[in-house]
């Protein structure tokens, strides 16, 4: 009895596993083959570097390691200036600090010239400068410091005032002269 229940219960498997066979329907349409997805190399965003303008470098008059120093400074060395002007506001005391520099104290100017500048030159003539030693930004100055470089051209007696000049309007807003 082992061996017919055996064929019997193969049998009942069988039999339902024989129904389960495809007829291939000639109307039929053929159903493609699932796509494969391939996968593909994404890009991710990186940050880009944008390059910025260089602007050239402008020409200085200031003296560099090629340019021998003066032997002798413009004036005597610890030599004082008072800077004043009635109308801009121009303060600060200048002093001759070394061969080629001098150091400005207490430096106000309400910056009310473009351009406005610097300068070494004569008392009686400052129009005509020895040398000029800085350009003014257009903004106000208030009690500052700044440390001036003398060009090297600049002899001694050539120079006995500093101005703060306006080229625009040929005027002087303020000036001192040095003394010992």
């Amino acid at each position: 009895m082992s061996k017919v229940a055996l064929i019997l219960m193969v049998a009942l498997l069988v039999v339902p596993l024989g129904g389960c066979t495809t007829k291939l329907d000639p109307t039929a349409t053929p159903v493609p083959p699932a796509a494969t997805l391939v996968p593909t190399s994404t890009l991710i965003p990186t940050a880009t570097l944008v390059p910025t303008a260089t602007l050239p470098p402008t020409p200085t008059p200031f003296p560099t390691s090629m340019m021998p120093a003066p032997e002798e400074a413009f004036f005597e060395l610890g030599s004082k200036a008072s800077l004043q002007g009635e109308s801009h506001n121009v303060a600060g005391s200048a002093m001759v600090a070394g061969l080629q520099t001098i150091v400005i104290r207490g430096f106000t100017y309400d910056g009310a010239c473009e351009g406005a500048d610097i300068r070494l030159g004569m008392a009686d003539n400052l129009d005509e400068p020895a040398g000029v030693l800085m350009v003014l930004e257009k903004r106000t100055y208030n009690d500052e410091i700044l440390v001036l470089t003398v060009p090297n051209h600049v002899e001694l007696g050539e120079a006995d005032s500093i101005a703060v000049y306006c080229p625009a309007t040929s005027e002087v807003h303020g000036w001192g002269q040095f003394h010992n």
